[in-house]
């Protein structure tokens, strides 16, 4: 790393007026910034007004020793990142090892080679230039994460509104059951396509924005004593329509009819509308999807079982580790990123469960989950 040496604080302490006069010398011939100070006291009051980036400092002086200096600027200044050289005439294993155990972090010995000196600066000068590299980048970093935090606001307030409100409307309008004679086949499909991609556009903008929360720690879990099955029950209704368009059937099955656990309700519905949403955009038309609901003294079991598609192993373990980087195309081209999945597996897990995924392509897949009560 290249050192810029005019952008360098150096503060020379030595008791010897022409040992400070000699390090003048040969610093400013490269354009360091230097201070000197004549006692451990002085260097001490210059240190307190303007922190120095790299000190070379005497050991032996009258009053406080350089020893004193480096434990004052340590301890009582708390001040670490500041880089210190000691100069000393004390060559033995017991000095130096005092010095490096009270915060100095390299020696040179007196009388001192000028190119031996000037390396053994650049390098911990190079360890202050690497330390402001960091700090920058993680200010630009800060400042990203803050940016970016401002536009999920915005986008949660000014269009998480607006397109739930769209949905409703479509959802609505889908539901009068509208006679032939008043639309025209093909503005049928058309109003059945627009409500589709409305219904996904408004999911994927759900999880999306779940998800990000999940990463950022703004998702709070607010735990309540449920119905398990009306928790299903009510997920499911809203996916109906988008299965009756695609003649697939929702059968849900329970053992027990009060299956009642503690957990988030938000996190459960999102888990239950990813998994059979996405068992719908991965299944034939005219195939059955599966959800069982059963219970132990301990625990709730959820399973969801299609006949789609399916997937290989890979995609599996994909899902499994977290991994968003993988899109599919459902039977009828809807599109799929894994979002909605990898979303679903966070929730099950954040709530105290385990979800695992059997699946073969071609077959179709089998989601599992439990929650304990």
């Amino acid at each position: 790393m290249k050192i810029v040496p005019s952008d360098y604080n150096i503060l020379v302490v030595d008791d010897i007026v022409s040992n400070i006069m000699l390090l003048k010398a040969i610093l400013k011939r490269y354009n360091y910034n230097i201070d000197s100070a004549s006692s451990g006291e002085q260097a001490i009051e210059i240190i307190k007004n303007k922190v120095p980036d790299l000190i070379l400092l005497d050991v032996m002086m009258p009053g406080m020793s350089g020893y004193d200096v480096v434990e004052y600027i340590r301890k009582d200044l708390d001040l670490q990142e500041v880089q210190i050289i000691m100069l000393t005439a004390l060559n033995s294993n017991e000095d130096i090892i005092k010095g490096f155990a009270i915060g100095a972090n390299d020696f040179v010995s007196k009388p001192f080679n000028h190119e031996v000196l000037l390396k053994r600066m650049e390098f911990q000068l190079s360890i202050i230039a690497s330390r402001r590299i960091i700090e920058q980048q993680a200010q630009e970093l800060r400042n990203t994460i803050k940016t970016r935090d401002k536009l999920y606001s915005v986008i949660a307030h000014d269009l998480r509104s607006p397109l739930a409100t769209c949905k409703m409307i479509m959802n609505f309008v889908m539901d009068q059951q509208i006679p032939n004679e008043k639309v025209s086949d093909d503005l049928k499909e058309m109003l059945e396509n627009v409500n589709l991609i409305t219904e996904d556009a408004y999911t994927l903008f759900d999880n999306l924005l779940k998800w990000t929360k999940t990463q950022t720690g703004q998702l709070k879990r607010v735990v309540q004593e449920v119905n398990a099955n009306e928790i299903v029950e009510g997920s499911i209704s809203m996916l109906e329509l988008i299965a009756q368009n695609k003649n697939i059937k929702l059968n849900v099955s329970y053992t027990e009819d009060d299956i009642t656990l503690k957990t988030d309700i938000d996190m459960n519905k999102t888990v239950f509308r990813n998994l059979v949403s996405n068992a719908i955009k991965f299944s034939d038309e005219g195939s059955t999807i599966n959800v069982l609901i059963e219970a132990d003294e301990n625990n709730v079991y959820y399973s969801v079982i299609d006949q789609g598609t399916g997937m290989n192993e890979s995609k599996v373990n994909k899902i499994l580790s977290g991994t968003v980087d993988f899109s599919n195309l459902g039977t009828k081209d809807e599109e799929g990123s894994g979002l909605g999945l990898i979303l679903a597996k966070e929730f099950v897990e954040r709530n105290g469960g385990e979800m695992s995924i059997v699946s073969k392509e071609g077959e179709g897949s089998t989601f599992k989950f439990y929650l304990p009560r």
